[in-house]
């Protein structure tokens, strides 16, 4: 049934569903594959599209579906065609409509070399001898709750507007003219304060609409406002056309010259609306987009206690309800250079030099090996790019708890992105014993420019909490940085300038 798909051909299934009162997250519309192993292909009653071949590609749409009503859905995966596309990978579609996007840049190399991986799996016909619709892989997965008509498969990522035409195929003039009504037929605004596009075809030119205004001279039936001096009502109607059949859609508008405010505000500061306690405090802080740690928590190291984790959200062992029951444990994640030499630690770690009871709070820390060298970017983008802001004379206080068997060195240093120095380079000296101790030392930017942290390591040494904080930096008043400085364990350094 899939033979010769691949990474040059993609693929594409389509089909009405009809959601039923179904309550269970993993409920499979299909899942082609061999087995719970994978590899596999599957799109649930949620719209969760999952390609999996040793790692899981996954493509979601932001927003519900409707139940109670057919809907045509389609999962189009388009190959990368030998590496040579800009981006490829799922798309999936709601009556025409782009509802998730998880097409792959090949610049996020790692994901794009997974999704040729994935095509990979199809050139063994083994690896999808068990393809069910309506059913999962997994045996402890329930059956599809709804009905599926139309059911097709093509050996094509089919685009948006071959989707439509797909669509199309099924239904009658009079049910295109009404989804196009429905479903596609809209105004951004109903308050007009400039020229506005009407469409003249809805469905990729399958319907054809025509436009007429109850006050041409106010606003056009081709949507241009003309010279009015004040506020005006319009009703704008569209006329739906497929063959011989016709659908009326009226719009009530107001169209506001551009010299008058379209929203007027009256706030009537002397009057109780409602009683607030005066005890009553409240607090509303959402992070996003890395606003706190590298943003008001000016900390510019990301993972700097090597706890980072991963929920595990997509796993059955997750439960009917889709809750994450575990965590993907990532703890060299932001972390570059000779990571091969990081050996992850989980015993004897900082919460047992500080008897913490909870064995799982700070447990996870790293023994970096004689001679790396390893580097943090920061709170960087997908592309790893540098994202510490480094500015020329400016001040950063490097803290680093570390233990070692002998005695040894780590040498910190800024670097920009081609890994040149970008401030001095001062070495650390950490005492043998194997007794965890707080380092500290400062370091100087000598350019202006989105830089990495380095450390090379001389000598076996075990690490954890690595912070580097700009001095100059806000709410740190003088007294509480003179007060941070005083009590920071003695620490021997050597500083040279490059």
């Amino acid at each position: 049934m899939l033979q010769n798909v691949s990474d040059n051909t993609g693929v594409t299934i389509a089909t009405w569903v009809f959601l039923g009162k179904g309550s269970n997250v993993w409920e499979r519309i299909f899942d082609f594959g061999k087995g719970e192993k994978g590899p596999y292909l599957f799109l649930t009653r949620q719209l969760l599209g999952t390609l999996y071949a040793g790692d899981n590609l996954v493509v979601h749409p932001s927003r519900g579906v409707a139940s109670g009503e057919w809907l045509h859905i389609a999962l189009s995966v388009a190959g990368s065609q030998g590496g040579t596309l800009s981006s490829a990978g799922p798309i999936v579609y709601v009556n025409g409509e782009k509802a998730a996007d998880g097409s792959i840049s090949q610049t996020s190399s790692g994901n794009y070399a997974k999704l040729r991986e994935w095509f990979d799996s199809f050139t063994d016909p083994e690896n999808y001898s068990q393809n069910y619709i309506g059913r999962s892989q997994y045996a402890a997965d329930v059956d599809f709750a709804g009905s599926l008509s139309d059911f097709r498969i093509y050996r094509s990522a089919l685009t948006m507007d071959e989707v439509i035409e797909v669509m199309c195929e099924s239904l009658t003039d009079e049910a295109i003219v009404k989804l196009a009504a429905d479903k596609y037929l809209s105004l951004p605004n109903r308050i007009i304060t400039k020229d506005v596009s009407l469409p003249a075809d809805l469905l990729g030119g399958k319907v054809s609409v025509e436009w007429s205004s109850s006050k041409p001279e106010v606003l056009s039936e081709s949507g241009e406002v003309q010279v009015i001096t004040s506020a005006q009502e319009v009703t704008l109607r569209a006329l739906l056309n497929r063959g011989d059949r016709k659908l009326s859609q009226s719009f009530d508008v107001s169209v506001v010259p551009a010299h008058v405010a379209p929203y007027t505000v009256t706030i009537h500061g002397d009057q109780k609306v409602a009683d607030i306690s005066e005890v009553m405090y409240g607090l509303f802080y959402e992070d996003i987009n890395n606003a706190a740690d590298g943003g008001i928590y000016a900390e510019l190291v990301q993972n700097r206690s090597f706890e980072s984790f991963a929920f595990d959200t997509y796993s059955h062992d997750s439960g009917e309800c889709g809750c994450s029951t575990g965590r993907n444990r990532e703890p060299l994640f932001a972390w570059s250079g000779d990571t091969e030499k990081m050996l992850v630690q989980h015993t004897n770690g900082l919460n047992v030099h500080f008897n913490v009871e909870d064995p799982e709070v700070n447990a996870y820390y790293v023994t970096v090996q004689d001679g790396a060298t390893i580097r943090n970017r920061g709170f960087s983008d997908s592309n790893q790019h540098c994202a510490m802001s480094i500015k020329q004379g400016e001040s950063y206080n490097f803290t680093v708890w570390a233990k070692a068997e002998l005695a040894g060195t780590i040498t910190t240093q800024l670097q920009d992105g081609s890994d040149t120095s970008i401030s001095d380079s001062v070495t650390l000296h950490v005492e043998g014993g194997n007794t965890w101790k707080k380092y500290g030392l400062s370091l100087i930017g000598t350019e202006t420019v989105l830089g990495q942290l380095a450390l090379t390591f001389a000598g076996d040494i075990s690490i954890d909490m690595v912070s580097l904080v700009p001095q100059n930096v806000w709410g740190l008043i003088r007294q509480k940085r003179e007060y941070r400085l005083q009590h920071m364990p003695t620490t021997q350094v050597t500083r040279t300038i490059d």
